[in-house]
């Protein structure tokens, strides 16, 4: 049975006075983040988070909270490459264990030699070896689907994106994009040597070979996040002096046993980093830099901590993150890069999009691959079951 719309509309209908009060509420929240934005020194919030006893992720800072940069000339011969990635995930009801990953890379040189290449690549993994992590020092392994699948993912995506960088001949500015998050949250779930494997083998291995080209050439890695959900920087505002008042900060201590609505900082708690920027960044400048105090980050990237700012490309902000080892160079180009590359894309990175057109795989493409599977397990006189829930999608009897 279809959702019923009439039922759905009328509800809305009378939710509109909740509606008006979180609109005002919001306002006034907003006001209050904005004070605290423009008075707090960077200073003061610093030793108020270094002493802070609280479950919030809050940057490091060390520029003033409400500085703000125009963008800088973009030069005028560059290449832009970007990657991203689709995956067919392992099917349980399917008798053949299996994933595929598609990464899809576009080389985009604009100025006097202009030029693009678009391509693909589909890499198909069913051997148990491919099918889990191993634990290296003893018994236990982890199965690779679901969010770690995703997370394999991720790191496909930035080791093409190593060897797009390293392939690109040398002379122009190089600005290397991806998609998403630096950094690798889900990871905090698994085993020690399920982070050992995915971010020491691999992830930090590509960042130092990407680090290691941007010593003799200009280089700028960048992940685009659209829509950012973040709230680092407001949970910054919340230990403020301004907002939270206590002199120490230990929200357990303080405010534990306190009721909902009765915390000072919870006058700006609705609040997501990019609903503060979106009043106090003006089009195309860009956001002081923070740096992520994440505990993944923190206790496994060594030389690649991850920074981020926001950009008000215009239709939106953007978050970009960046490896720490960026010099303002770098942080300049990515930002003039990203206004560029956003308005000739009305709103979002052109290289992105044609990565993610090469890497997309729709409906149809994934009906051909389960046949596919069908027909080589056939062709084989392998079994081809599957499970009757499965079946039951597949043929309705009304």
């Amino acid at each position: 049975m279809a959702l019923d719309l009439t039922k759905a509309a009328l509800q809305l209908l009378l939710s509109k006075p909740i509606l008006q009060r979180q609109q005002s509420e919001n306002y006034y929240a907003i006001e209050s983040a904005i004070n605290a934005f423009v008075s707090e020194q960077v200073q003061d919030i610093e030793e108020r988070r270094l002493k802070s006893q609280t479950s919030w992720l809050i940057p490091q800072l060390s520029q003033s909270l409400s500085e703000s940069t125009t963008p800088r000339e973009l030069p005028q011969d560059h290449t832009v490459i970007a990657v991203d990635g689709s995956h067919i995930d392992v099917d349980r009801h399917s008798s053949l264990q299996c994933y595929l990953i598609n990464i899809g890379s576009s080389v985009i040189t604009y100025g006097r030699n202009p030029k693009a290449v678009l391509q693909n690549k589909p890499s198909f993994y069913a051997d148990r070896a491919a099918l889990t992590v191993a634990n290296p020092t003893g018994v236990g392994e982890i199965p690779i689907k679901g969010s770690l699948l995703g997370l394999t993912r991720s790191i496909m995506e930035i080791e093409a994106l190593v060897d797009a960088v390293e392939a690109c001949p040398e002379g122009l500015p190089l600005i290397a994009l991806l998609d998403g998050s630096l950094i690798l949250w889900g990871l905090e779930a698994f085993p020690e040597y399920v982070r050992s494997e995915f971010i020491e083998n691999r992830f930090s291995a590509a960042l130092t070979r990407l680090k290691n080209v941007s010593t003799h050439r200009p280089l700028v890695v960048a992940s685009h996040i659209s829509s950012p959900g973040s709230t680092e920087v407001i949970n910054s505002l919340r230990i403020s002096s301004t907002l939270c008042r206590w002199d120490d900060v230990n929200c357990n201590t303080n405010c534990g046993s306190l009721p909902k609505n009765n915390r000072n900082c919870e006058s700006v708690s609705s609040l997501k980093d990019v609903d503060l920027f979106e009043k106090v960044l003006a089009l195309h400048d860009r956001s002081s830099v923070f740096k992520s105090t994440s505990k993944v980050v923190s206790d496994h990237y060594g030389e690649h901590q991850i920074c981020f700012f926001y950009v008000n490309i215009g239709s939106e902000i953007v978050r970009l993150e960046i490896p720490e080892w960026t010099n303002v160079e770098g942080i300049n180009l990515a930002h003039s890069c990203i206004i560029s590359q956003s308005i000739k894309g009305n709103g979002y990175p052109v290289a992105l999009q044609e990565a993610h057109e090469q890497a997309v795989i729709n409906g149809s493409d994934r009906a051909n691959f389960d046949q596919l599977i069908y027909e080589n397990l056939s062709s084989q006189s392998l079994p081809t079951i599957t499970s009757q829930k499965s079946k039951s999608k597949r043929m309705r009897f009304i």
